[in-house]
């Protein structure tokens, strides 16, 4: 394992901490984490990994902001659950997103996994969308 590698674990660890403690500080932790696996993943050829990392970075400022403006009187931010029509369009969508990925990995790139690339890239992407659909409700969203 890599300096950076380390670094990027001890600033994902310290992220989730801050995540469960619901602080705000989880962001810049975390936008430093992904900077680091960005560079990581680069290295390997794991470029559906990169493209990832850059997407995080996008969607942890966003998640900043949301977190931010979605906070309750009391401080706490709101959870809610994907429906289950939701789940099936999303188990439908990371299958679709895996194989078009993947074979564009796989035909494009000299990606040293492609379809696992491709698989992780698409849940990854699914589940930051859903997070930031889902668990930033603001009072408005819950009515």
């Amino acid at each position: 394992m890599s300096i950076l590698e380390i670094i990027a674990v001890v600033l994902g660890v310290m992220s989730v901490v801050l995540i469960v403690r619901r602080s705000l500080w989880n962001y810049p932790f975390g936008i430093a984490m992904v900077v680091l696996y960005a560079i990581v993943f680069a290295q390997a050829k794991l470029y559906g990994q990169v493209g990832l990392q850059v997407f995080f970075a996008f969607i942890q400022i966003y998640g900043w902001w949301n977190w931010a403006k979605s906070q309750q009187q009391d401080g706490e931010v709101a959870v809610l659950m994907l429906s289950p029509r939701d789940r099936v369009v999303t188990g439908v969508l990371v299958a679709l997103g895996t194989a078009g990925l993947g074979w564009g990995l796989r035909n494009y790139t000299d990606g040293s996994e492609p379809y696992v690339d491709a698989f992780i890239t698409a849940a990854s992407v699914s589940t930051e969308r859903g997070a930031g659909r889902l668990c930033c409700a603001t009072s408005m969203d819950r009515q």
